[in-house]
């Protein structure tokens, strides 16, 4: 995300600098260049992605699956849990407020493992995977309506969240 939005920045600058001179050799062209606009379309799209927390959240070599539930586009979809990030908030401290506010849990919150920007039609979302190892807790369903602890080469089987997938490809490529 940071690297894309660097980009459009560039883009952006080099944009309006190409402008003035247009305008300082006395030419008057408000037209910018395809690229530019699109840079610049991306910046504010990605500006304005909701930054979510996931946990992947070992117990005994399986990992922690939730499947979503209500009306959302994604309901049905198993993601690995987690929750939106409030301001001022850090990613660590949102998975663990997230994972005993919506399933009960408590987790040890361990490292920074990589992000996925993904445009979904109705939404941006950077997730931010963190590693974290379960550490006690009744599982209650509030914001989903089931839960799964599975094998790393099980993950196939169950529909991932398309950035919930991202991630899986690329961190379990044998699933």
């Amino acid at each position: 995300c940071v690297t894309w939005v660097r980009r459009a920045a560039r883009a952006m600058a080099a944009s309006f600098s190409l402008r003035a001179s247009r305008r300082s050799l006395g030419r008057q062209s408000d037209i910018q260049p395809a690229s530019a606009q699109l840079a610049m379309s991306r910046a504010s799209r990605l500006a304005s992605a909701l930054r979510v927390a996931a946990g992947v959240v070992w117990k005994d070599g399986s990992i922690l699956l939730a499947r979503r539930s209500g009306d959302d586009p994604l309901s049905g979809c198993w993601e690995f849990p987690g929750g939106r990030i409030e301001p001022g908030e850090t990613p660590e401290a949102c998975l663990g407020r997230e994972l005993l506010e919506e399933l009960g849990i408590r987790v040890r919150v361990g490292r920074l493992l990589d992000t996925v920007c993904h445009e979904y039609p109705e939404k941006r979302v950077e997730l931010i995977f963190i590693e974290a190892d379960y550490d006690g807790g009744s599982i209650s369903l509030k914001a989903h309506d089931d839960v799964a602890w599975v094998a790393p080469g099980d993950l196939p089987k169950y529909g991932l969240a398309p950035a919930d997938g991202v991630f899986a490809r690329r961190h379990f490529p044998c699933a």
